[in-house]
């Protein structure tokens, strides 16, 4: 009787410890970020959309690695004004550790021009999930890119504005 219940003392404890390590590998290769391509939409305030391609990114690229690659970008100073040489960088807390990161202000490719002013719009990063977009609080720093998402990027009204 007592070696029954070793037994599947045993074989509880294993199948817990199983479980648990397969949800943490499974985390792991989620927030892994090694080479693949996402879809890239650009619209503004009233959700027209601007632009739309599909971008490749190699590994540890950053969203803002991969926008500072196809587009001109304005980010903010120290002081929120413009600066299209993206020269001031700000600490933001992601995943319980602080990081440099941008502001961007506004965008532009060859056929579109996205700005904000920080005061009024800013650039909302939305990722598509479960069939809406969702917005994410990572910035274009902290983000991690996933073989084929869709990324939103959006000229948004404050609150109060």
């Amino acid at each position: 009787m007592r070696s029954n219940n070793t037994l599947k003392l045993i074989v509880t404890l294993s199948v817990i410890i199983l479980l648990f390590a397969g949800i943490y590998f499974y985390e792991q290769s989620q927030s892994l970020s090694g080479p693949g391509e996402f879809e890239l939409v650009i619209a503004n305030e009233n959700e027209e959309i601007l632009h739309q391609e599909t971008l490749a990114f190699d590994e540890g690229m950053s969203l803002y690695d991969v926008l500072r690659t196809h587009f001109a970008l304005t980010c903010a100073s120290n002081t929120y004004d413009p600066d299209p040489t993206c020269s001031a960088s700000f600490r933001f807390f992601v995943n319980g550790s602080t990081i440099d990161g941008k502001i961007i202000l506004g965008i532009e490719g060859e056929t579109f021009e996205v700005m904000t002013d920080w005061d009024t719009t800013y650039l909302a990063i939305e990722v598509y999930q479960n069939g809406s977009y969702r917005l994410t609080t990572k910035g274009v720093n902290g983000y991690t890119l996933k073989d084929g998402e869709r990324i939103r990027i959006i000229v948004t009204k404050v609150s109060g504005w």
